[in-house]
């Protein structure tokens, strides 16, 4: 039976007299106990160890009562029941009461039973179907791992026939080619073939026709020959009329300004190059009276010139030839700004506009031709200077011996005085090439661009001018009333060879013939 037993009715305990209570609530019987819902009733032991006990959830039915187990059931009943006869002044009939309600405690026992029972079937129902589901979760995987599998299988037999389709493709792709090649090459040797045939009969039909040529000059030869000889000395006549119009008569002719436009006449070669006639008149028009005012404001006192127009122009006209050359040799160009700015610097004493008004107000120039027929060949002449002067052709002895002079000084810094008096070629290699304190605001810009970022008793690189070579020396640097004064040494080797003296030779060397007067 189990130990607690619900629906019991409560007994109302504080109505019986203490000096008699019933057994049932003595603290003496351990076999009965209190509960809040009721009276609950407890097995004897022996009933207790007779009953097995199972797993919870589960309820096994107890074994049919012994006779024994029924004598001492009755006699426990008697000691409970036969004592009491009355409760609360009222008798009562504990037995009969009692067996109610063990009655109802096993019709409720036999309910919960049922619904164990109940219960044990959903949860073998729930298990079975747990099972099932289960078997069938891994029956459909099983099912899914064979799919695979067998897909697996068919894609790898797919990829194999695959690549077996695309290996024998290529192989006919391949075989294809090379068939296409042969055929290609077997054509362009067709070609060939044809194309020599041509030329072979392209070369006969030209050797008939140049017989037939040759026969039919050999037949006419003496017609042909008189009208080529006549058709060259009408040539010869009128050039040789044109040319002494032109070269004979002045250029302010009418016909002779028509002839030299239209023709190219030459008026003079330099080094095998032209200058045609029109510019030669172009520059004597333009540029000759510039170039007269020029050349005899630059003449001391009480000296005539000695030439006129044409021959000055003559003489620009071969000097800017031969500029032309060198800037060709040194690869040396203008640009428009650097005309520009020479100009600004020509004409920073007068102003631009009055420059301007006064160079076509006296000769008739504007400033555009002024700078493309002037200024260019200034800046042109000044960028060619710079390259001659640092030329080790042009100023070989001078360049071999400042050279030899650098070298001592970088084995004997502190010899710099002996080396001045031994090597310098100007006047101060009397006194060890020292030149004294010279103010720093006085010097020139290359002078000064030389000694920048020098201290005292450093040596300045070799500086390179147009008729000398030369070394610094800083002696020694002090405050003056108008700035640093600097004291320098210097070692100088005199070029002997300026620009001029060099385009002098050049023009001395050049080939030129002139063909007018």
């Amino acid at each position: 039976m189990p130990k607690y037993i619900d629906g019991v009715k409560k007994v109302n305990a504080k109505k019986v007299k203490e000096d008699n209570p019933l057994p049932i609530f003595s603290n003496k019987n351990k076999n009965v106990e209190k509960s809040a819902s009721g009276i609950f009733y407890v097995a004897a032991k022996s009933a207790e160890k007779k009953q097995d006990i199972k797993k919870p959830g589960s309820y096994a039915k107890p074994e049919e009562k012994s006779a024994e187990s029924k004598v001492e059931e009755n006699n426990l009943f008697k000691n409970i029941f036969g004592k009491a006869e009355f409760m609360g002044g009222k008798k009562i009939n504990l037995k009969n009461k009692f067996f109610k309600i063990s009655e109802m405690a096993e019709k409720r026992m036999a309910r919960q039973r049922d619904k164990i029972e109940l219960k044990n079937k959903e949860l073998a129902a729930r298990k079975e179907q747990k099972t099932g589901e289960e078997k069938a979760r891994l029956e459909k995987i099983a099912a899914e791992k064979k799919a695979r599998e067998e897909k697996h299988l068919k894609m790898q037999k797919e990829n194999k026939r695959q690549k077996n389709e695309i290996k024998k493709r290529k192989g006919m792709a391949k075989k294809a080619k090379a068939k296409l090649r042969a055929e290609k090459f077997a054509l362009k040797l067709e070609r060939k073939e044809e194309w020599k045939k041509k030329a072979e009969e392209t070369k006969k039909k030209k050797k008939k026709a140049i017989k037939i040529i040759i026969l039919k000059i050999k037949q006419q030869s003496r017609k042909l020959l008189m009208s080529l000889a006549v058709g060259a000395i009408i040539t010869i006549a009128v050039l040789a009329g044109l040319s002494y119009s032109v070269y004979q008569h002045p250029v302010t002719n009418d016909l002779n300004q028509v002839l030299i436009r239209k023709l190219p006449f030459p008026a003079i070669f330099v080094n095998y190059r032209m200058v045609r006639y029109s510019q030669y008149f172009d520059d004597l028009r333009l540029l000759g009276d510039y170039y007269l005012t020029e050349a005899e404001s630059s003449l001391p006192e009480g000296k005539t010139l000695g030439k006129n127009k044409d021959q000055l122009v003559l003489e620009k006209i071969i000097e800017k030839r031969l500029l032309e050359n060198l800037a060709n040799k040194y690869n040396v160009k203008v640009g428009e700004n650097e005309v520009n700015e020479y100009f600004n610097k020509l004409s920073a004493a007068e102003g631009e506009e009055n420059f301007t008004d006064k160079i076509y107000n006296q000769y008739g120039l504007t400033k555009k031709l002024f700078n493309e027929k002037i200024i260019y060949y200034f800046v042109l002449k000044d960028k060619i200077k710079e390259y001659f002067i640092k030329d080790e052709k042009a100023h070989q002895g001078a360049n071999l011996r400042i050279k030899k002079v650098e070298e001592l000084l970088k084995k004997n810094p502190d010899d710099f005085g002996k080396l001045a008096e031994k090597y310098s070629e100007d006047v101060h290699a009397l006194n060890g090439g020292d030149i004294g304190y010279i103010k720093y605001g006085s010097m020139e810009e290359n002078l000064k661009q030389s000694i920048t970022g020098l201290n005292m008793g450093d040596t300045s690189e070799i500086i390179k001018e147009e008729d000398e070579y030369y070394i610094l020396k800083v002696r020694d640097i002090k405050e003056g009333r108008d700035g640093q004064d600097v004291w320098l040494e210097k070692i100088t080797i005199f070029t002997n060879y300026t620009f001029d003296k060099y385009l002098e030779d050049l023009r001395n060397e050049a080939k030129i013939w002139n063909l007018i007067k």
